[in-house]
């Protein structure tokens, strides 16, 4: 798993990051054919989890001549936020957490209107 951004920014807390993309290649040898349940979360500095899903993924044998076979996968979801700080989005393999990104909530300063003058 791949971190692309580090940080995002919401208008209000709590609130959605809509349409975040989770990129993941799982790879794995001959001793890795079978199903394998994979799931991952979104969780606050404390360890609270705000959102989880899973399913289960088949590899299957790696072609002749190669020694591993690859698994990609792309997750489209809306990751919720309910303060800002620290987070993280943790994959789990068969229920072993095999990658942690790290990500920083925050909230972003109110725009006065177009025209508008600071008081």
């Amino acid at each position: 798993m791949i971190g692309i951004w580090r940080q995002v920014m919401l208008g209000q807390f709590p609130g959605i990051h809509a349409r975040a993309h989770l990129v993941l290649i799982l790879r794995g040898g001959q001793a890795d054919v079978g199903v394998h349940r994979v799931a991952f979360r979104l969780e606050q500095a404390d360890g609270t989890v705000l959102m989880e899903h899973g399913g289960e993924i088949q590899l299957r044998e790696p072609p002749a001549g190669l020694s591993e076979v690859e698994a990609p996968g792309i997750i489209v979801i809306d990751l919720p936020f309910q303060h800002p700080g620290e987070h993280a989005v943790v994959v789990q393999i068969d229920g072993r957490e095999a990658a942690r990104l790290p990500i920083t909530a925050v909230r972003v300063p109110a725009q006065p209107p177009v025209g508008g003058q600071l008081h």
